[in-house]
């Protein structure tokens, strides 16, 4: 029998025998009831009927749900079933629409593929740290414009051309969405972009004298770099290198500096080995002056690029570099018609006759690096391994003995080398338990135990940065670590948890 359906009726509504449920209907709204289980669970229903069909509609759960409010949306979903709508479809239908991640998991299987190494682990990375803690769990029917314009705002206080980069990737994944039939417009369409500013610069006549007068005070005086900024087109030229050499080396696993094989892939390979080898010794080793003192003439000797490439891209002895009296744009960069090969040469710091070398930062340099020193391995000692990347060497001894003796092997090998003479430092032989740096990072043992941690340098910086990274409202404790450890993949266990309670503490 239907009875008047009240607040007070809900509350001393008596818990069914296990395994039943009692229903109360209502004597106002027809099929509208309230439902208590065994469990003690309290909830509104609705039952209708649309095009036939009766069905069953759970409002909501008692007390979130009022009486006053579970009746006024039983007239409303009464009224939708009237019309043809079926409640219950309609909600099943938003229960199946895909979630912001669910949406960038087939994305990153099906289209991010097809995009460039780089790319696509930028990309992840924007995605992770920036895009799917804000908007991962929404349904795509339930993203606004004016969730992307938060977004991209939040972003932008810190970062404003990576907020642009991640609207751009967000614009593309629900373009793609649209063409998957999942959604009807774009809501990243329309967002206003930061302003940005070109990243290259030139040097002022004040700045080249002051440059050119540091190299002629230096000691040595050692052939000076060459400091240069890479126009795009000679950019993508270097990048054309650093492909086509890639693909015809086969690099010995020792020797690293390719794409997905570079500086943290070598120290995580020699911190397994270090806790591998009890009582290791350990020589480190750099290249002096690596860069500027590699003879250009290696290059054609290596085989890899065809030599007209290589003078017009590679051999800077092939380039002119000028003074400039003004901030030049890349468009006012030209050719003498007596000039050399290369169109556009980049802007140096100096003037100078006699340049040599490769260009530090230089997207081919890593790769030519690789090539030249891919037969370092080789000459070590049977039983002892270099660990190779660019100008740095490390090799894991078992006494004092053999560390002298790779180091006389390692300056016999530089001083001789096709692209040389090229002159080593030792900076550190013997004990690795010792503790040293290398690229970045500090090895040290504490209670017998090998960890991996930021070096002083590095440390002191992302102190620094946490401290601004504090007056950010909107940042969380997560964000804010993955910025810390950014580009610090190799750190042990124990340093990441140091800094996640730091970090947790100042947040």
């Amino acid at each position: 029998m239907a009875q008047r359906i009240t607040d007070k009726l809900v509350r001393e509504l008596a818990a069914p025998a296990k395994g039943k449920q009692v229903i109360v209907r209502d004597d106002l709204i027809v099929g509208f009831g309230v439902r208590k289980t065994a469990t003690g669970c309290t909830a509104f229903i609705l039952n209708y009927v649309c095009k036939g069909v009766e069905r069953r509609f759970t409002i909501g759960p008692h007390p979130a749900w009022s009486v006053a409010a579970a009746r006024e949306e039983a007239k409303r979903l009464k009224r939708l079933s009237e019309t043809g709508h079926d409640p219950l479809i309609e909600r099943r239908r938003v229960q199946a629409e895909p979630t912001i991640k669910q949406l960038w998991d087939r994305y990153a299987q099906d289209i991010l593929p097809r995009k460039a190494p780089q790319t696509q682990d930028n990309e992840r990375s924007m995605w992770d740290r920036l895009i799917l803690p804000s908007l991962g769990r929404k349904r795509l029917c339930d993203v606004e414009p004016s969730d992307i314009d938060q977004l991209h705002n939040r972003i932008s206080r810190r970062t404003p051309t990576q907020a642009n980069r991640a609207l751009s990737s967000v614009q593309h994944v629900f373009a793609t969405a649209i063409r998957w039939r999942l959604i009807q417009q774009n809501p990243a369409a329309g967002v206003a972009r930061n302003p940005e500013q070109g990243r290259e610069r030139y040097l002022e006549v004040s700045e080249v004298e002051r440059l050119v007068s540091a190299l002629d005070r230096r000691p040595d005086r050692r052939i000076p770099r060459t400091v240069c900024s890479l126009p795009m087109t000679m950019r993508a030229a270097h990048r054309m290198a650093r492909d086509l050499i890639e693909a015809q080396i086969q690099a010995d696993p020792s020797v690293y500096g390719q794409r997905r094989r570079g500086r943290d892939h070598l120290i995580i390979d020699l911190r397994r080995e270090l806790e591998a080898t009890p009582n290791a010794y350990l020589v480190l080793a750099d290249i002096e002056d690596c860069f500027p003192s590699i003879n250009p003439d290696a290059i054609y000797k290596l085989g890899l690029l065809p030599d007209a490439f290589v003078e017009a891209a590679l051999d800077v002895r092939q380039m002119r570099f000028r003074k400039k009296d003004r901030v030049h744009k890349q468009r006012d960069l030209r050719q003498d018609q007596n000039g050399p090969p290369l169109g556009y040469p980049v802007i140096t710091a100096l003037e100078h006759a006699g340049l040599r070398g490769l260009m530090q930062g230089s997207p081919a340099s890593n790769s030519l690096l690789q090539a030249f020193f891919n037969d370092l391995p080789s000459r070590m000692p049977e039983g002892l391994t270099p660990f190779v990347y660019s100008d740095n060497i490390a090799v894991i001894c078992r006494s004092n003995a053999e560390c002298s003796l790779v180091s006389d092997i390692l300056g016999d090998y530089l001083s001789h080398h096709p692209a040389g003479p090229l002159v080593q430092k030792i900076e550190f032989s013997g004990n690795a338990r010792e503790g040293f740096d290398l690229l970045g990072y500090t090895f040290e043992w504490i209670e017998g135990k090998l960890i991996v941690r930021h070096s002083g340098k590095n440390v002191i910086k992302a102190l620094r940065r946490l401290v601004s990274l504090c007056d950010d409202p909107d940042l969380t404790s997560d964000e804010a670590l993955t910025i810390l450890l950014n580009g610090f993949g190799a750190l042990t266990d124990d340093t990441v948890e140091r800094f996640v309670a730091i970090v947790e503490e100042a947040f």
